[in-house]
């Protein structure tokens, strides 16, 4: 920098012959040269040409600019430089906000920052290192694109080339370290240190690792195919749409989505952390590219099949504990599961909900250990924090359904689930059979769940044994070309329950139910208050029904009858008779359990699903 003209102090301000200010238009206050940001250039690549001009490092440029503390990483570099703004907009001459434009993230970088932090709890640096185009580096001026920091980027659309992971001189991947802010350098100069420290014969050993200085506009990269620049132009376009809603496959969802789904396609088929990350990263974006472009669904889901496998973490047809280890992009899920379909199992069907518009996953909650973020000090792509779980989830869930799906629900509260379906919620179930209403509200609890028949069996209060019926049933229902009506049916119930639950707890008239007693002492006080009839076995036997949402052949003793004996066969014929005598009994019996039972019984006696 130029010194400033002082002058003399010892004169009086009256003979003083200092220079004006701004002669001529120049003010002499301010460095010589102006240096311009130019928008699609990182910081790193402003810093370096901007002291390269003044043949300063980057960190004495920016301690001559009046930054004091100690610069140890580009991201200090670049908050320091914030600090300082009223002197780089006076000595300078460039606005700040010029300055603030360059740690704006591309459109990329935002949907991938949302990608990396749903699905794998991570967060998108993109301050840690950069690809580059050697073609790039020869334009004048020579920049390192903002654009070339995103790992999905593998492409310079601009010169039709596969962009270069590392320098050809030290293997490194340029600006992956701190040494080049001490190092005045051209831009188009690697800015790495050596790994390996001094090369033998070629100075004293010992010391620090010297420059690699390789030039990297002699770099030879590789031409792009039209296929692969189509793929690469495709995914920055569906990045630039935001949230708008579009297609993929025939499945309507919003850009993010098909973005994500996009993302984790490459995921799958190749990490994008290797030496050779950009080379194969332009490999694998045409297939990608060509799979979520498919005219319909069935296309689109033998293309997804071909790309990922059925057991892997991205897409699995597997209903068991793995699929919560993390979310699943339901693009993907949807895909793959209308592909497989025919080779899953029927409790499967029901994990994934094969009876709705498109299958889906259970609902997964990857914030539950959220705090581990904070402890590795991970940021968002503005050097914030990353938001917590609630807000987190409030923001994330559209991001794991699609529209037909509807908001995303934990699994249905057996609270909601009565012992036995109620008559005619399933047409395709026949009313008759207490088994087949009892294997219903098994398949009900299973619906977008993994828990086994026997532990949903117990929160119905069902017999553990009753789960041995569920295959048959299946079975009966596959033979006589049912399944899939069934699945819609238990299915549209579901969805029925998830917007209208019942105004009745179950689970809570399950639990007094099992206290035969109390009933006993309800229904006789019932008849003394209102001079009823005192009640007898068969009374006892409907009140416990109704109240519960069970059927006999499962009640606790003594009110139980084993299915098909002929005392089972009397009594549901008299059922009806029964209810008619008894309503006013059997009214009087629940507000007196709903008033002295530690548990609440308020809602109507029975109820059933509209």
């Amino acid at each position: 920098m130029l010194p400033q003209q002082q002058a003399d102090p010892s004169l009086p301000p009256s003979s003083r012959t200092g220079l004006c200010a701004i002669p001529g238009g120049y003010d002499i206050n301010a460095w010589p040269i102006r240096v311009a940001p130019d928008p699609r250039e990182t910081s790193a690549s402003w810093l370096r040409r901007a002291s390269h001009r003044y043949g300063l490092s980057p960190r004495a440029f920016l301690k001559a600019l009046g930054v004091t503390k100690q610069i140890g990483s580009l991201r200090a570099a670049v908050r320091y430089t914030r600090e300082v703004n009223a002197t780089i907009e006076h000595q300078l001459r460039i606005q700040p906000d010029d300055l603030a434009a360059l740690d704006e993230p591309t459109p990329l970088d935002r949907v991938t920052q949302s990608y990396l932090q749903l699905y794998h709890r991570d967060s998108f640096d993109r301050l840690r290192g950069s690809r580059f185009c050697p073609e790039c580096l020869l334009q004048n001026p020579p920049l390192w694109h903002r654009t070339w920091q995103n790992p999905y980027l593998a492409i310079c659309l601009h010169h039709a080339k596969v962009l270069l992971d590392a320098c050809p001189g030290c293997g490194l991947q340029p600006f992956s370290d701190t040494g080049w802010l001490a190092h005045d350098a051209v831009p188009w100069r690697c800015p790495s240190r050596h790994p390996h420290g001094r090369q033998p014969g070629t100075a004293t050993p010992g010391g620090p690792r010297p420059y690699c200085g390789h030039d990297l506009r002699t770099a030879t990269s590789v031409h792009a195919t039209p296929e692969q620049c189509a793929a690469q132009r495709s995914l920055l376009d569906l990045a630039a749409l935001d949230s708008t809603i579009t297609a993929a496959c025939g499945i309507t969802a919003s850009a993010d989505v098909i973005v994500h789904a996009y993302l984790d396609l490459l995921d799958a088929l190749g990490s994008t952390e290797t030496k050779d990350a950009a080379s194969a990263l332009a490999t694998h974006l045409p297939m990608a590219s060509r799979a979520l472009q498919q005219p319909d669904i069935t296309s689109g889901a033998s293309a997804i099949a071909q790309l990922l496998s059925p057991t892997g973490p991205h897409a699995p047809i597997v209903a068991n504990q793995d699929l919560y280890r993390r979310p699943h992009n339901p693009i993907l899920g949807a895909l793959q599961l209308r592909h497989y379909e025919h080779r899953l199992t029927p409790a499967a069907h029901l994990t994934f909900r094969c009876g709705a518009e498109l299958p889906f996953y259970p609902m997964t909650t990857p914030y539950s250990d959220w705090g581990f973020l904070d402890e590795l000090g991970i940021t968002g792509p503005d050097g914030q924090p990353l938001q917590h779980p609630e807000s987190a989830w409030n923001r994330d869930w559209p991001l794991l359904r699609l529209a037909c799906h509807g908001r995303l629900r934990p699994p249905l509260d057996p609270a909601f689930i009565p012992q036995v379906l109620w008559p005619g919620a399933v047409p395709v179930l026949p009313d008759d059979s207490v088994i087949h209403a009892a294997v219903g509200a098994l398949a009900l609890g299973r619906i977008g769940n993994t828990r086994q028949f026997g532990m949903i069996a117990l929160d119905l209060a069902l017999p553990t044994s009753a789960a041995t019926n569920v295959g048959a049933t299946w079975r009966r229902l596959q033979r006589s070309n049912q399944w899939k009506e069934f699945l819609e049916q238990l299915d549209h119930l579901h969805r029925l329950l998830e917007e209208s639950p019942p105004p009745i707890n179950y689970r809570d008239r399950r639990i007094l139910g099992n206290d035969v007693q109390l009933l006993i002492a309800a229904l006789q006080d019932s008849a003394e208050r209102n001079n009823l009839q005192q009640p007898g076995l068969r009374a006892l036997r409907r009140f416990w029904e109704l109240f519960t949402g069970g059927d006999i052949a499962y009640a606790p003793e003594p009110l139980a009858a084993a299915y098909l004996s002929v005392d089972y066969a009397e009594y549901a014929g008299a059922r009806e008779h029964v209810d008619e005598e008894n309503a006013a009994l059997f009214h009087g019996a629940q507000e007196t359990i709903h008033a002295n039972a530690a548990l609440p019984a308020n809602g109507p006696l029975a109820w059933q699903p509209p």
